[in-house]
């Protein structure tokens, strides 16, 4: 595939997703999507690394979570301190792992899915490839944002999975609010949606099944995910 029409189907993916799919499964060319997912999450990183304070950081995950209430004060500091110094490496080693581990997991997801469960024809090659490309599409959009909304913000040292707050949990008080009914609509964001869209979009070209069996088979494994959320939420973990 020439550059330009690597970027013809990734920015056609915004606007034809259909058409862009048609050119992109034959081919099944899945190693595309998953280089400019790692070479995008390695520059976040690097832009993100040398802004955060680690120390900070860990401090604030670990207040909003609740879990620092759960260890003894004598031992905060010593346990923030030694998250801190391994920080550099987990944030590293993410960049560079956690979207192919990402991507191969869902995409085996997916597969069993419409393979065994709803009897699609997809090779696992095409699965990986619409996986692929809808996180690329996505990533594309929402890592700049992140890192415009936290230098907007002048706080680097936030999740940058919170950072852009497009979900339905930002009119909640988390403190206040029921956990289940919090994780629930902290995982309603329009990234998300945006991913299951073009999933949707990329099965449907893939399997040629009907719509109402391929938004099943994308929205299925999501909606597992939810509810093992909300039930890890409620149990206050």
């Amino acid at each position: 595939m020439s550059e330009r029409r690597f970027f013809d189907n990734l920015f056609g993916l915004y606007l034809e997703p259909e058409k862009s799919f048609g050119e992109l499964l034959p081919p099944a060319r899945f190693w595309l999507p998953l280089a400019l997912l790692v070479g995008l999450n390695l520059s976040f990183t690097a832009v993100w690394m040398w802004k955060v304070d680690p120390l900070e950081f860990f401090k604030a995950e670990m207040e909003w979570s609740g879990q620092a209430d759960r260890v003894p004060p004598e031992q905060r500091e010593a346990m923030f301190a030694a998250q801190a110094r391994m920080f550099p490496i987990l944030a590293w080693v993410g960049g560079l792992v956690g979207a192919p581990l990402f991507v191969l997991l869902s995409a085996a997801v997916y597969s069993l899915m419409f393979r065994f469960f709803l009897g699609g024809e997809i090779p696992f090659r095409r699965t990986l490839t619409v996986v692929g490309w809808s996180n690329a599409a996505l990533a594309v959009v929402s890592q700049p944002l992140v890192l415009t909304v936290m230098a907007l913000k002048g706080d680097w040292n936030i999740n940058p999975g919170r950072a852009l707050q497009a979900n339905l949990a930002v009119a909640l008080d988390r403190e206040t609010a029921p956990r289940a009914l919090f994780a629930l609509l902290d995982s309603m964001d329009l990234f998300s949606l945006f991913a299951m869209y073009l999933m949707y979009v990329g099965f449907r070209v893939g399997t040629g099944m009907k719509p109402g069996a391929v938004a099943a088979g994308v929205v299925g494994p999501w909606a597992v995910y939810v509810v093992a959320k909300m039930g890890l939420a409620a149990l206050g973990m």
